[in-house]
């Protein structure tokens, strides 16, 4: 009796392992890796500052006052336009600041006396729509920040005294 159960019992272990060898085999999972690298841009303008300063009445104009760096970065190739809106108180010709009624026309400048405004960003990006009949400027992204140093013009000789404010937007547009 004793051989018999052994048999059974053998027997039992060796079907149990036969049955787990008929199951063993492969399954197939199909995974798609994929990536999609967007042309974007960032500005950011927090290193430019307008601070002409305080001068006494009938001082003469100020011209190429530093006035800081605008910093742009694109993903490398990525071709970009970017500019410098009319402000608040732009009248058609020029940037101005205000101290009602009273304005100050001033400019906004690369280094080397390039004005800059806004023109042709809205050829990149239809839905922007154009301020200033100065033209927008160009460049190529890197994948790095570039940074853009920029001055600035204004016209004080003959501004009576006061507090004179405006608020200009830089925009970056890429195709």
């Amino acid at each position: 009796m004793n051989q018999v159960k052994t048999f059974v019992v053998g027997s039992t272990i060796a079907l149990s392992m036969a049955s787990f060898s008929s199951f063993a085999g492969t399954n197939d999972d199909p995974a798609f890796p994929d990536v999609t690298i967007a042309d974007t841009c960032t500005i950011d303008a927090m290193g430019v500052t307008f601070a002409f300063g305080t001068f006494p009445v009938g001082s003469a104009d100020i011209t190429d006052m530093v006035a800081g760096s605008v910093a742009i970065n694109c993903v490398a190739a990525t071709a970009y336009t970017w500019g410098v809106d009319g402000g608040s108180n732009w009248d058609g010709a020029s940037r101005n600041m205000s101290n009602v009624p009273d304005l100050i026309a001033y400019t906004v400048e690369l280094t080397d006396g390039t004005p800059v405004g806004d023109l042709g960003i809205n050829a990149v990006d239809a839905s922007y729509t154009d301020t200033t009949t100065i033209a927008a400027q160009t460049g190529v992204g890197t994948g790095a920040i570039q940074s853009i140093n920029l001055q600035a013009d204004a016209a004080i000789s003959t501004a009576p005294g006061g507090y004179y404010i405006d608020m200009v937007t830089f925009t970056v547009a890429w195709p």
